[in-house]
């Protein structure tokens, strides 16, 4: 509920009245089966295997009411009603296979297909897309010596589409696409033999193809009912990023870790909303950390103290506002057992 009042030279003194209320209900039922293998049931013994099905269903029912009052737009309170229906269905099958390929290296691969189809309808329009998704990996990793490993990824991802439920979606936006990513990554891990070293280094390459983002609409300047906020897709965008975590248990009831990541995401390419080309993705600070240590008791009591900080993020697309860089200090103190 937003009341005000303003002045206009034209017309003198106005009043502005609006309330708007929402009621969304949703129900969602969803499951998921794997069979993995175990040590007695690898393929030709030495083989890795998992296989899985996944369903959801959902069903989301949104009534709106918007009643506004105000000299430009209505007498008497204006009531705009709006009511939606949308349901959807997913479907899934997924396998994966681990293959040995001698004493130091080894290929993971896995698929996922999906069939994801809905159903919309206001008192305007009905829709009913479907779409195949797929996604994959594959994984090659060389056991350099017993310490330390080194890999490399290649991945594909994907996220369902679906509706903007906006009684002043334009009807070109009320339908958004899937979005997929792909992405390739490069790292080594390391772990000491006695366990009290753990380091590891990843650099990481992402491109969002029909990236989904989430813009605000003004319809009509003025009229407050007339304000959406609706996901659209942008053509492309891109991250590029490395994360390093390193954990040292330098003596019996010691130790210190810390972490880094640093990261480049943007929007390339937006044929919708032209400004926000070039522009940093939103929650996407270039910088993150944490540094700490932990002492430990044999008893089971511990102290922990850590920093832990970001650079500065933008909130959203709906404008250029942005965070401050923030640091904080965290201190735990218990006894576990």
């Amino acid at each position: 509920c937003n009341d005000g009042f303003w002045n206009t030279p034209q017309f003198g003194f106005s009043v502005y009245d609006y309330f708007s209320d929402t009621k969304r209900a949703r129900d969602t039922d969803s499951q998921e089966f794997r069979l993995v293998s175990g040590p007695d049931g690898r393929l030709l013994g030495r083989v890795d295997w998992l296989v899985g099905a996944y369903g959801l269903n959902l069903d989301e029912r949104i009534d709106v009411v918007d009643t506004g009052r105000d000299d430009f737009w209505c007498v008497v309170p204006c009531v705009t009603p709006f009511a939606s229906a949308f349901d959807s269905r997913s479907r899934a099958l997924f396998a994966e296979l681990g293959i040995p390929l001698g004493n130091a290296w080894r290929i993971d691969a896995g698929a996922r297909w999906e069939r994801w189809d809905a159903d919309y309808a206001d008192a305007a329009m009905t829709f009913a897309p479907d779409d195949d998704l797929w996604g994959g990996h594959i994984n090659l990793s060389f056991q350099a010596a017993d310490t330390t490993m080194i890999y490399a990824r290649v991945a594909r991802g994907y996220k369902a589409g679906g509706f903007n439920l906006d009684a002043n979606a334009p009807p070109e936006l009320v339908p958004y696409r899937s979005e997929t990513l792909w992405n390739a990554e490069l790292g080594i891990k390391y772990l000491a033999v006695d366990r009290r070293l753990r380091a590891d280094l990843v650099a990481f390459w992402m491109e969002r193809d029909d990236m989904q983002v989430k813009v605000p609409i003004q319809d009509a300047a003025g009229n407050p009912i007339a304000f959406s906020f609706l996901t659209a897709n942008a053509r492309r965008g891109r991250n590029l990023g490395a994360e390093a975590s390193v954990d040292w248990r330098f003596a019996e009831q010691w130790s210190v870790y810390g972490a880094l990541g640093l990261l480049d995401a943007d929007i390339e390419r937006f044929d919708y909303v032209r400004d926000l080309e070039g522009r940093d993705q939103a929650h996407a600070p270039a910088y993150t950390f944490t540094i700490g240590t932990t002492w430990e008791h044999a008893r089971g009591w511990f102290v922990r103290i850590d920093i832990t900080g970001s650079d500065a993020f933008y909130f959203d697309y709906s404008h250029d506002q942005t965070s401050r860089a923030t640091e904080r200090v965290n201190l735990r103190f218990g006894r576990s057992w």
